[in-house]
């Protein structure tokens, strides 16, 4: 007896599972606010670094994605610009003269030369053409000279006349004010000095001069009186 031919069942034919090893899974990209974070951290924005290195995190965390250590740089970044600013204004306010309640320095520091007060005393004189802060002491310690007296040169609508009328004026002025002080309480050897307006401040409306009288030898109180 003849056997038929096989025939195959016909339908789609039988697929057994892909037993070929999975790929690596896809890489994800850094995470913009962890380098946002980053790069204002360095130049200085520490808000808004704080702010998205903390977002970056929260992100990347829930998320996944590269950037984690950017993040956690900025944070430390900004910190480190925090305790700067920080340091530097405590710095400056521990150096900077105090005033008492009449506004005479009771206490050592330095000064911007434009917020000297007549009466002022300064510890340490040196001729210098670029004096920006100065320092000042009590006038019961000895110093080296006293602010005497202060006064606009011109009014703040004059154009800047020129460094050497400027000088001129000011010269002028100072011997007039200091010539009117009481003798008796001016040091024997000295000087007549002064901080006058230079052409940039000039520009800014500073007409001030302020006149210091300048001991040869170290000299303590007030050379305006009580």
């Amino acid at each position: 007896m003849t056997q038929p031919p096989w025939d195959p069942p016909s339908g789609p034919a039988f697929e057994g599972p892909d037993l070929r090893p999975a790929g690596p899974p896809p890489v994800k990209g850094t995470n913009g606010f962890a380098v946002a974070g980053l790069v204002l951290g360095i130049f200085g924005g520490a808000l808004l670094s704080t702010v998205f290195s903390l977002v970056a995190l929260s992100q990347i965390k829930k998320n996944g994605g590269q950037g984690r250590g950017m993040a956690i740089a900025g944070l430390v970044l900004s910190g480190l610009w925090v305790v700067g600013v920080v340091t530097v204004v405590a710095i400056g306010l521990s150096s900077t003269a105090d005033r008492g309640g009449s506004g005479e320095v009771v206490g050592a520091g330095s000064v911007s030369v434009k917020d000297l007060r007549v009466g002022d005393c300064v510890e340490d004189w040196a001729e210098s053409a670029s004096v920006v802060t100065i320092r000042l002491i009590p006038c019961t310690q000895p110093h080296d000279a006293q602010v005497v007296a202060e006064d606009d040169l011109v009014s703040r609508d004059e154009p800047y006349p020129g460094d050497d009328e400027v000088r001129r004026m000011a010269d002028e002025l100072c011997s007039g004010k200091v010539d009117a002080l009481d003798d008796s309480r001016l040091p024997e050897t000295g000087s007549v000095a002064y901080f006058r307006p230079l052409e940039a401040s000039w520009q800014d409306g500073d007409r001030k001069v302020s006149c210091l009288v300048v001991a040869a030898t170290p000299m303590t109180g007030s050379r305006l009186g009580p």
